[in-house]
């Protein structure tokens, strides 16, 4: 599963205006049922992994999951809240080779990865 984040996972510093805060709490708003997601089914791999022997066919699809992440802060983070209303030609033709810039630095990195492990552990994810 290749996950890839529209909002920042992390922005630096502390909002402090009051349009600050605002974009800050609709990032965390439109992320959070997605994270929380995410969450469950780190959870559920991970009890599977635990489990000596998988008996179901969840399980044992669960026990070959593998996680990618690919973030997106080096561009999306610096966007503002109104840039994803913007629907100019210009603007969706960056975001386009933005996201293929990314993908081919992810898959350099990444690629013997694939169908083998996780590039991403979902242990990450878990908060306990």
């Amino acid at each position: 599963m290749i996950v890839i984040l529209l909002n920042p996972s992390h922005r630096p510093g502390t909002p402090a205006t009051v349009e600050e805060i605002t974009h800050r709490l609709a990032e965390i708003s439109f992320s959070s049922p997605f994270c929380v997601e995410l969450q469950g089914i780190a959870l559920a791999k991970k009890e599977a992994d635990r489990a000596l022997i998988s008996f179901g066919r969840l399980e044992r699809r669960l026990r070959r999951l593998n996680l990618h992440l690919i973030d997106s802060h080096d561009f999306i983070g610096r966007r503002n809240l109104l840039s994803r209303l913007n629907t100019q030609p210009e603007f969706i033709k960056a975001l386009r080779d933005w996201g293929r810039r990314c993908a081919d630095r992810w898959l350099a990195a990444n690629f013997r990865l694939i169908g083998t492990h996780s590039s991403f552990p979902a242990e990450a994810l878990l908060f306990e």
